[in-house]
Protein backbone atom coordinates (compact mmCIF):
# COMPACT_ATOMS: atom_id res chain seq x y z
CA UNK A 1 0.00 0.00 0.00
CA UNK A 2 1.10 3.28 -0.88
CA UNK A 3 1.55 6.21 1.15
CA UNK A 4 -1.49 7.74 -0.91
CA UNK A 5 -3.19 4.72 -0.51
CA UNK A 6 -3.00 5.11 2.88
CA UNK A 7 -3.85 8.62 3.33
CA UNK A 8 -6.79 8.20 1.32
CA UNK A 9 -8.14 5.06 3.44
CA UNK A 10 -7.17 7.04 6.20
CA UNK A 11 -9.00 9.72 5.35
CA UNK A 12 -5.89 12.25 5.93
CA UNK A 13 -6.54 14.71 4.44
CA UNK A 14 -3.42 16.94 5.29
CA UNK A 15 -1.34 13.91 4.42
CA UNK A 16 -2.82 13.02 1.25
CA UNK A 17 -2.65 16.82 -0.17
CA UNK A 18 1.54 16.63 0.80
CA UNK A 19 1.35 13.55 -1.77
CA UNK A 20 -1.21 14.23 -3.89
CA UNK A 21 -0.47 14.58 -7.99
CA UNK A 22 -2.77 14.39 -10.89
CA UNK A 23 -0.32 11.57 -12.20
CA UNK A 24 -0.57 9.51 -9.17
CA UNK A 25 -4.23 9.62 -8.96
CA UNK A 26 -5.49 8.69 -12.40
CA UNK A 27 -2.10 5.76 -12.77
CA UNK A 28 -3.99 2.69 -13.97
CA UNK A 29 -2.06 0.02 -11.62
CA UNK A 30 -2.56 1.69 -8.38
CA UNK A 31 -2.87 -1.59 -6.89
CA UNK A 32 -3.55 -5.04 -8.05
CA UNK A 33 -6.99 -4.64 -9.15
CA UNK A 34 -5.90 -1.80 -10.98
CA UNK A 35 -7.89 0.73 -8.55
CA UNK A 36 -7.21 4.36 -9.29
CA UNK A 37 -6.68 7.18 -6.71
CA UNK A 38 -10.26 7.95 -7.78
CA UNK A 39 -11.37 4.78 -6.89
CA UNK A 40 -9.97 4.87 -3.05
CA UNK A 41 -11.43 8.16 -2.74
CA UNK A 42 -14.58 7.21 -3.31
CA UNK A 43 -14.63 3.96 -1.69
CA UNK A 44 -12.95 5.73 1.67
CA UNK A 45 -15.13 9.08 0.77
CA UNK A 46 -13.87 12.48 2.95
CA UNK A 47 -14.94 15.49 2.05
CA UNK A 48 -11.80 17.30 2.13
CA UNK A 49 -9.64 14.38 -0.05
CA UNK A 50 -12.40 14.88 -2.42
CA UNK A 51 -12.39 18.15 -3.06
CA UNK A 52 -8.55 18.37 -3.47
CA UNK A 53 -9.36 16.18 -5.55
CA UNK A 54 -12.16 17.26 -7.63
CA UNK A 55 -10.06 20.90 -8.36
CA UNK A 56 -7.62 19.08 -10.75
CA UNK A 57 -7.75 18.95 -14.43
CA UNK A 58 -7.84 15.18 -14.75
CA UNK A 59 -10.77 14.77 -12.71
CA UNK A 60 -13.53 14.19 -15.07
CA UNK A 61 -11.66 11.77 -17.05
CA UNK A 62 -10.37 10.05 -13.65
CA UNK A 63 -14.01 9.43 -12.30
CA UNK A 64 -14.73 7.21 -15.62
CA UNK A 65 -11.72 5.22 -15.38
CA UNK A 66 -12.76 1.51 -14.42
CA UNK A 67 -10.62 -1.59 -12.32
CA UNK A 68 -10.33 -4.90 -12.90
CA UNK A 69 -13.48 -6.03 -12.44
CA UNK A 70 -15.33 -3.02 -14.26
CA UNK A 71 -16.03 -1.10 -11.69
CA UNK A 72 -15.68 3.19 -11.83
CA UNK A 73 -15.40 5.03 -8.85
CA UNK A 74 -18.98 5.60 -8.87
CA UNK A 75 -19.42 1.87 -8.32
CA UNK A 76 -17.66 1.77 -5.66
CA UNK A 77 -19.16 4.49 -3.97
CA UNK A 78 -22.81 2.49 -4.85
CA UNK A 79 -21.26 -0.19 -2.97
CA UNK A 80 -19.92 1.17 -0.45
CA UNK A 81 -22.94 3.06 0.14
CA UNK A 82 -20.80 6.37 0.41
CA UNK A 83 -23.56 9.12 -0.30
CA UNK A 84 -21.12 11.76 -0.29
CA UNK A 85 -19.31 10.68 -2.73
CA UNK A 86 -21.92 9.54 -4.77
CA UNK A 87 -23.13 12.57 -5.01
CA UNK A 88 -20.82 14.56 -5.68
CA UNK A 89 -19.20 12.00 -8.87
CA UNK A 90 -23.10 12.66 -9.98
CA UNK A 91 -22.38 16.50 -9.60
CA UNK A 92 -19.55 16.31 -11.96
CA UNK A 93 -20.97 13.93 -15.14
CA UNK A 94 -20.21 10.56 -14.11
CA UNK A 95 -22.04 7.68 -15.43
CA UNK A 96 -24.96 6.73 -13.29
CA UNK A 97 -25.43 3.79 -16.05
CA UNK A 98 -22.08 2.13 -15.76
CA UNK A 99 -21.64 -1.33 -15.88
CA UNK A 100 -18.90 -3.51 -14.20
CA UNK A 101 -17.73 -6.84 -15.33
CA UNK A 102 -20.99 -8.38 -13.87
CA UNK A 103 -23.43 -6.25 -15.65
CA UNK A 104 -24.37 -4.42 -12.58
CA UNK A 105 -24.81 -0.71 -12.64
CA UNK A 106 -24.42 1.27 -9.15
CA UNK A 107 -27.96 1.06 -8.55
CA UNK A 108 -27.71 -2.79 -8.25
CA UNK A 109 -24.61 -2.33 -6.46
CA UNK A 110 -26.14 -0.22 -4.02
CA UNK A 111 -29.52 -2.24 -3.51
CA UNK A 112 -27.26 -5.46 -3.07
CA UNK A 113 -25.79 -3.70 0.15
CA UNK A 114 -29.36 -2.11 1.14
CA UNK A 115 -27.29 1.18 0.85
CA UNK A 116 -30.89 2.84 1.30
CA UNK A 117 -29.85 6.52 1.39
CA UNK A 118 -27.37 5.87 -1.57
CA UNK A 119 -30.29 3.91 -3.01
CA UNK A 120 -32.24 6.99 -2.83
CA UNK A 121 -29.86 9.74 -4.25
CA UNK A 122 -29.54 7.40 -7.54
CA UNK A 123 -33.48 7.26 -7.87
CA UNK A 124 -33.84 10.92 -7.90
CA UNK A 125 -30.87 10.85 -10.45
CA UNK A 126 -33.26 9.23 -12.81
CA UNK A 127 -31.18 5.48 -12.60
CA UNK A 128 -32.71 2.87 -14.19
CA UNK A 129 -35.14 0.77 -12.34
CA UNK A 130 -35.97 -2.27 -14.36
CA UNK A 131 -31.90 -2.91 -15.44
CA UNK A 132 -30.68 -6.35 -15.65
CA UNK A 133 -27.46 -7.63 -14.30
CA UNK A 134 -25.84 -10.37 -16.49
CA UNK A 135 -27.72 -13.09 -14.65
CA UNK A 136 -30.78 -11.57 -15.29
CA UNK A 137 -31.33 -9.87 -11.81
CA UNK A 138 -33.55 -6.55 -11.27
CA UNK A 139 -32.82 -4.44 -8.25
CA UNK A 140 -35.78 -5.52 -6.79
CA UNK A 141 -34.54 -9.36 -7.81
CA UNK A 142 -30.87 -8.34 -5.41
CA UNK A 143 -33.19 -6.76 -2.69
CA UNK A 144 -35.54 -10.06 -2.38
CA UNK A 145 -32.64 -11.91 -2.51
CA UNK A 146 -30.82 -10.11 0.22
CA UNK A 147 -33.90 -9.48 2.69
CA UNK A 148 -33.83 -5.78 2.23
CA UNK A 149 -37.31 -4.95 3.56
CA UNK A 150 -36.75 -1.49 3.74
CA UNK A 151 -35.00 -1.51 0.42
CA UNK A 152 -38.22 -3.15 -1.35
CA UNK A 153 -40.44 -0.62 0.03
CA UNK A 154 -38.44 2.31 -1.65
CA UNK A 155 -38.52 0.92 -4.48
CA UNK A 156 -41.97 0.61 -4.53
CA UNK A 157 -42.37 3.89 -2.84
CA UNK A 158 -40.62 6.19 -5.69
CA UNK A 159 -41.84 4.51 -8.26
CA UNK A 160 -45.83 3.27 -9.95
CA UNK A 161 -44.07 -0.24 -10.13
CA UNK A 162 -46.26 -1.90 -13.28
CA UNK A 163 -46.93 -5.55 -12.79
CA UNK A 164 -44.83 -6.62 -15.25
CA UNK A 165 -41.84 -4.64 -13.21
CA UNK A 166 -42.44 -6.93 -10.54
CA UNK A 167 -42.61 -10.13 -12.16
CA UNK A 168 -39.61 -9.29 -14.41
CA UNK A 169 -38.27 -13.13 -14.27
CA UNK A 170 -33.74 -13.74 -14.68
CA UNK A 171 -32.04 -16.10 -16.89
CA UNK A 172 -33.37 -18.84 -15.39
CA UNK A 173 -36.96 -18.09 -15.03
CA UNK A 174 -36.58 -16.58 -11.83
CA UNK A 175 -38.96 -13.31 -10.56
CA UNK A 176 -38.39 -11.41 -7.10
CA UNK A 177 -40.69 -13.44 -5.62
CA UNK A 178 -38.76 -16.92 -6.33
CA UNK A 179 -35.86 -15.37 -4.81
CA UNK A 180 -37.73 -14.36 -1.27
CA UNK A 181 -39.03 -17.61 -1.42
CA UNK A 182 -36.34 -19.59 -1.75
CA UNK A 183 -34.31 -17.70 0.93
CA UNK A 184 -37.25 -18.07 3.29
CA UNK A 185 -37.80 -13.94 3.07
CA UNK A 186 -41.29 -14.64 4.61
CA UNK A 187 -41.86 -10.28 4.41
CA UNK A 188 -40.86 -9.48 1.59
CA UNK A 189 -42.86 -12.58 0.02
CA UNK A 190 -45.75 -10.68 1.45
CA UNK A 191 -44.88 -7.57 0.29
CA UNK A 192 -44.33 -8.53 -3.12
CA UNK A 193 -47.98 -9.90 -3.35
CA UNK A 194 -49.32 -7.44 -2.31
CA UNK A 195 -47.77 -5.45 -5.52
CA UNK A 196 -49.27 -8.18 -7.78
CA UNK A 197 -46.33 -10.37 -8.04
CA UNK A 198 -47.44 -13.83 -9.59
CA UNK A 199 -47.70 -16.19 -6.73
CA UNK A 200 -47.38 -19.30 -9.43
CA UNK A 201 -44.85 -17.82 -11.77
CA UNK A 202 -43.30 -21.23 -12.95
CA UNK A 203 -39.18 -21.04 -13.71
CA UNK A 204 -37.51 -23.06 -16.48
CA UNK A 205 -37.77 -26.32 -14.19
CA UNK A 206 -40.92 -25.44 -13.43
CA UNK A 207 -40.28 -24.31 -10.21
CA UNK A 208 -43.07 -22.50 -8.26
CA UNK A 209 -41.81 -19.88 -5.72
CA UNK A 210 -43.39 -22.42 -3.42
CA UNK A 211 -41.75 -25.61 -4.81
CA UNK A 212 -38.49 -23.47 -4.08
CA UNK A 213 -39.45 -22.81 -0.50
CA UNK A 214 -40.77 -26.37 0.26
CA UNK A 215 -37.35 -28.15 -1.38
CA UNK A 216 -35.37 -24.85 1.27
CA UNK A 217 -37.66 -26.39 4.42
CA UNK A 218 -39.05 -22.74 5.14
CA UNK A 219 -41.81 -23.85 6.68
CA UNK A 220 -43.63 -20.14 7.90
CA UNK A 221 -42.48 -18.93 4.26
CA UNK A 222 -44.73 -22.22 2.70
CA UNK A 223 -47.59 -21.84 5.09
CA UNK A 224 -47.43 -18.07 4.10
CA UNK A 225 -47.39 -18.91 0.22
CA UNK A 226 -50.43 -21.45 0.72
CA UNK A 227 -52.04 -19.31 2.43
CA UNK A 228 -52.09 -16.91 -0.45
CA UNK A 229 -53.49 -19.02 -2.58
CA UNK A 230 -50.40 -21.08 -4.37
CA UNK A 231 -51.10 -24.31 -6.06
CA UNK A 232 -49.51 -27.31 -4.83
CA UNK A 233 -48.31 -28.97 -8.26
CA UNK A 234 -47.37 -32.81 -7.86
CA UNK A 235 -43.54 -31.69 -7.70
CA UNK A 236 -44.40 -29.65 -5.01
CA UNK A 237 -46.39 -31.94 -3.05
CA UNK A 238 -43.89 -34.56 -3.50
CA UNK A 239 -41.22 -32.39 -2.22
CA UNK A 240 -43.64 -31.55 0.92
CA UNK A 241 -44.13 -35.63 1.59
CA UNK A 242 -40.41 -35.52 1.68
CA UNK A 243 -40.16 -33.11 4.31
CA UNK A 244 -42.85 -34.31 6.55
CA UNK A 245 -40.97 -37.62 6.56
CA UNK A 246 -37.40 -35.91 7.38
CA UNK A 247 -38.50 -34.03 10.32
CA UNK A 248 -40.91 -37.24 11.77
CA UNK A 249 -37.27 -39.23 11.31
CA UNK A 250 -35.63 -36.18 13.23
CA UNK A 251 -38.18 -36.12 16.03
CA UNK A 252 -37.77 -39.70 16.45
CA UNK A 253 -33.76 -40.17 16.39
CA UNK A 254 -33.92 -37.11 18.83
CA UNK A 255 -35.71 -38.34 21.05
CA UNK A 256 -34.22 -41.62 21.19
CA UNK A 257 -30.78 -39.71 22.03
CA UNK A 258 -32.51 -38.33 24.95
CA UNK A 259 -33.44 -41.77 26.15
CA UNK A 260 -30.13 -42.54 25.62
CA UNK A 261 -28.55 -39.57 27.44
CA UNK A 262 -31.12 -38.92 30.12
CA UNK A 263 -33.25 -41.86 30.68
CA UNK A 264 -31.46 -43.76 33.12
CA UNK A 265 -29.70 -40.86 35.00
CA UNK A 266 -30.86 -38.19 37.82
CA UNK A 267 -31.63 -36.15 34.51
CA UNK A 268 -35.16 -37.93 33.89
CA UNK A 269 -37.14 -35.08 34.43
CA UNK A 270 -34.98 -32.78 31.92
CA UNK A 271 -35.47 -35.45 29.29
CA UNK A 272 -39.34 -35.57 30.10
CA UNK A 273 -38.99 -31.78 29.97
CA UNK A 274 -36.80 -31.85 26.46
CA UNK A 275 -39.59 -34.39 24.97
CA UNK A 276 -42.28 -31.76 25.81
CA UNK A 277 -40.19 -29.35 24.51
CA UNK A 278 -39.29 -30.55 21.20
CA UNK A 279 -42.71 -32.32 20.21
CA UNK A 280 -44.31 -28.98 20.91
CA UNK A 281 -41.50 -27.03 18.76
CA UNK A 282 -41.81 -29.79 15.87
CA UNK A 283 -45.37 -29.64 15.93
CA UNK A 284 -45.87 -25.83 15.98
CA UNK A 285 -43.45 -26.03 12.70
CA UNK A 286 -46.05 -28.16 11.06
CA UNK A 287 -49.07 -26.29 11.57
CA UNK A 288 -47.80 -23.30 10.47
CA UNK A 289 -47.14 -21.43 13.58
CA UNK A 290 -43.88 -21.17 12.68
CA UNK A 291 -43.88 -17.60 12.24
CA UNK A 292 -43.70 -17.34 16.14
CA UNK A 293 -40.59 -19.39 16.50
CA UNK A 294 -36.80 -18.41 16.21
CA UNK A 295 -36.65 -20.36 13.66
CA UNK A 296 -32.43 -19.19 11.63
CA UNK A 297 -34.52 -20.07 8.28
CA UNK A 298 -31.56 -18.01 6.35
CA UNK A 299 -28.67 -20.77 6.99
CA UNK A 300 -31.38 -23.57 6.63
CA UNK A 301 -30.30 -24.56 3.39
CA UNK A 302 -27.09 -25.12 4.49
CA UNK A 303 -28.08 -26.10 8.18
CA UNK A 304 -29.54 -29.43 9.11
CA UNK A 305 -32.73 -28.86 11.50
CA UNK A 306 -30.62 -31.29 13.63
CA UNK A 307 -27.71 -28.00 14.04
CA UNK A 308 -30.43 -25.53 13.96
CA UNK A 309 -33.28 -26.74 15.90
CA UNK A 310 -31.90 -29.33 18.61
CA UNK A 311 -28.04 -28.54 19.10
CA UNK A 312 -29.18 -24.54 20.72
CA UNK A 313 -31.24 -26.69 22.58
CA UNK A 314 -28.57 -29.30 23.79
CA UNK A 315 -26.58 -26.37 24.63
CA UNK A 316 -28.41 -26.57 28.03
CA UNK A 317 -27.38 -28.66 29.11
CA UNK A 318 -23.23 -27.72 28.55
CA UNK A 319 -22.59 -29.81 25.72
Amino acid sequence: MTLLQRAICDKNSQLFEELFTASAMSEPNFDDEENTGYHYAASFYNCDIFEIVSKQSGFIAGISLKNAEGATPLTLAAKKGNYGAMKLLLDFGADIECKDNFGRTPLINAVHGGHTQTIELLLQNNATVNCKDKDGLTPLAHAALMNHLKTVRILFSIFIFEKKLVNLKNNKGWTPLTYAASEGHTEIVNLLLDYKANINSKDKDGWSPLTHAVFQGHQSTINFLMSRGANVNARTSHFLKELTVQRQKEKEHFIKYLDSQFGNSKETNNSNKFHSTFATTADSTETGNALKTKEKETNSASLTFWEYRIQPILGVFGK
